[in-house]
């Protein structure tokens, strides 16, 4: 009788797992991909200006230089593995409202321009303090792409309107693919 209870208990527990992991598995995505076959990296010493209330590409005066770069994919598909890091300064008046967000967005070959995974998000970046001391932070988004041409990636910054000033120095942008 034993055996029966154990055998029944097993049972029950497996299922039970197999149920937890079967919700698990739909509340995340996974993208995938093959060895890294190119790498394009872009960066800047300058700081940026200051982030307005929408959103703009991250641009590095007075070069000029743009978080921004291009990469191309053969075959039926890739993917793009990208992270910008960036020394942050976002100052202000701190508030649950006030959040300097940074997003990687791609261009596709047929131009539709979608933000990168995790998309949707609250893209803060930083948040703002009195003094404003400068914080390296990262980002890292991944993209699927599903066809061959050559896809855009760029860096877009914002500030909340109760954000007083969001800059970016000694920036970098690595876009790697894989597949």
């Amino acid at each position: 009788m034993l055996k029966r209870v154990s055998g029944l208990y097993l049972a029950v527990l497996l299922v039970a797992v197999a149920i937890v992991v079967a919700a698990v598995g739909t509340a995340f995505a996974v993208d995938s991909g093959n060895t890294i076959t190119r790498v394009r990296a872009v960066y800047s010493n300058a700081t940026t200006g200051n982030a307005g209330p929408t959103w703009a590409t991250v641009v590095s005066p007075p070069s000029g230089t743009r978080a921004s770069t291009q990469i191309n994919v053969t075959g039926s598909s890739a993917l793009l593995v990208m992270r910008f890091t960036a020394q942050s300064q976002c100052a202000g008046t701190a508030s649950p409202l006030a959040i300097c967000k940074v997003r990687i967005m791609v261009t596709e070959p047929n131009g539709n321009t979608v933000e990168a995974n995790p998309a949707g998000v609250a893209n803060a970046f930083d948040t703002p303090t009195t003094a404003g001391p400068r914080n390296t932070r990262t980002l890292d988004r991944s993209f699927l792409a599903t066809g061959s041409g050559t896809y855009t990636v760029q860096v877009q910054f914002q500030k909340a309107s109760s954000a007083g000033s969001f800059m970016l120095s000694n920036w970098s942008l690595i876009v790697e693919r894989a597949g």
